[in-house]
């Protein structure tokens, strides 16, 4: 009786490190599968972004007058008709909402820092430099909401270099 009863405890010592390796290989395989999934989470995140940021280039490169009016409408705002100038706006807007979305992305971590930086340095050029975006700012910079509001505020309040 008592061999049995040492078999038993012999056995349930077993049984427990089976059950305590089987809980360590799963709690693995788990933090695998996170990582795995964060990877996708970021390359989906970021074809997202593209995919956003690349719709008004699209619309603009598939339609040479909307072209003009983009390239138009940065260089000289003035330049432009009220019909020209409306539909510039609506250029612009696409555009910054692409830089206010990348933002939240990166403030969120769900982008990785190097797109962030890429996206970003590409809009400060268009708040910097170019009249046509600083108008749209003046006149549309309140459609956007804290954070970014102010973030962006701050690029689009430079001054333009004075060659230009």
């Amino acid at each position: 009786m008592a061999a049995f009863k040492e078999r038993l405890e012999i056995a349930g010592l077993v049984a427990e490190v089976t059950a305590a390796i089987g809980v360590i290989i799963s709690v693995i395989y788990l933090a695998v599968q996170v990582s795995h999934n964060t990877e996708a989470l970021y390359s989906q995140t970021h074809f997202n972004l593209l995919d956003m940021s690349q719709d008004a280039l699209v619309v603009a490169m598939s339609n040479p007058e909307l072209n003009s009016i983009v390239v138009r409408g940065r260089d000289d705002p003035a330049n432009l008709d009220e019909e020209e100038w409306n539909r510039f706006l609506n250029s612009q807007l696409l555009e910054i909402n692409s830089w206010e979305y990348a933002y939240y992305l990166n403030e969120d971590g769900t982008i990785p820092p190097q797109v962030w930086e890429g996206y970003n340095a590409y809009y400060i050029g268009f708040a910097r430099n170019e009249p046509g975006v600083k108008r749209f700012w003046e006149e549309f910079g309140f459609a956007y909401a804290e954070p970014f509001h102010s973030y962006a505020d701050q690029y689009f309040a430079e001054e333009l270099p004075e060659n230009e």
